[in-house]
């Protein structure tokens, strides 16, 4: 395991895991930006009760970081996890799931990311690189295809501090199995990332753009991850919501076709993928762990389910 001092003074160690093992953190700051469904108390967590034949299941929002602070989960959390037969992911966190994803994220061979890039934003995000940390570089990402770049950018603060720790999800995920539930997940990586896949090179290069923009705006106090860590202790979708309009300066157009294949088309397939389990095991109880931001507006996984006539409610703790 690389604390976070030797991944800083070894910036391979980093692009290893961002490229690989921590390659589904990719997308967590943009799973966590979402528009607010119904305003709540501070410190209230992202956790969901539902009732369905006479059993209560639970739907809890994640935030794909290993920030040791976030992931001492509250009571009526691990009082959720623990009395629950079934754990649902996004994804199944094992090895192959995990492969494949990172061959996802990467160019075909003989491509690299420095030579697709105009020289000009090619030096910019060396720049932005190099004042994160002396020792990276973009040659260090060149595999990377350049949507999985940009979301990276965002990440390597978390990185460097807390890389050596296993995210959110993937805690859940272990001790699920460790516990002897069943596991199983609402989505594929090939689901997860098409959207990105959908940017044309244009949409690209102008997301780049606006994240190296943001960045250089950013204070050490006041950075993109620290204000999504807040947005995350707060309990609040309306802090998410702020962060999506305030931190990403991009075309209308381009922040809504995110907005919609990155949040509204998956939550209206992880909530059938919801009622189909609940369909297929009437006699247990259900664990879901998902990003928060898919519990943000009007189409929130939790409100499409209870559109279809389920009982859903916010847990207090």
């Amino acid at each position: 395991m690389y604390s976070a001092s030797s991944v800083s003074r070894h910036p391979a160690r980093l692009s290893h895991y961002l490229v690989s093992k921590r390659s589904l953190a990719l997308l967590a700051l943009l799973l966590l930006l979402c528009l607010p469904w119904v305003s709540a108390q501070a410190g209230q967590p992202f956790l969901w009760q539902l009732e369905h034949n006479g059993r209560s299941h639970y739907l809890f929002g994640t935030i794909h970081s290993g920030h040791p602070e976030l992931n001492q989960l509250p009571a009526s959390v691990e009082k959720a996890f623990n009395q629950a037969d079934r754990f649902y992911g996004e994804l199944t966190l094992d090895p192959p799931t995990l492969q494949t994803t990172q061959q996802l994220l990467q160019l075909p061979p003989g491509r690299s990311l420095s030579s697709s890039l105009p020289p000009k934003l090619r030096q910019r995000s060396n720049q932005e690189l190099a004042r994160i940390n002396p020792n990276l570089n973009l040659a260090l990402f060149d595999r990377l295809k350049l949507w999985a770049f940009t979301v990276a950018l965002t990440l390597i603060e978390d990185q460097l501090n807390y890389g050596q720790q296993p995210a959110m999800d993937q805690r859940l995920y272990q001790r699920a199995l460790q516990a002897g539930k069943k596991t199983g997940a609402l989505e594929t990586p090939q689901q997860q990332v098409g959207v990105f896949e959908q940017l044309s090179f244009a949409e690209q290069i102008a997301m780049l753009e606006a994240t190296l923009d943001s960045l250089a705006q950013q204070t050490k106090e006041n950075s993109w991850m620290q204000q999504t860590y807040a947005a995350y202790r707060s309990g609040d979708p309306d802090q998410l919501n702020s962060l999506f309009e305030t931190q990403w300066q991009l075309d209308d157009k381009i922040l809504q076709k995110l907005e919609r294949g990155l949040i509204d088309n998956r939550n209206r397939l992880m909530a059938q993928r919801v009622e189909q389990e609940l369909r297929a095991h009437p006699q247990q109880s259900l664990f879901i762990a998902i990003g928060a931001a898919h519990f943000g507006s009007e189409n929130g996984v939790q409100a499409l389910l209870q559109r279809s006539g389920y009982s859903v409610s916010r847990v207090i703790d």
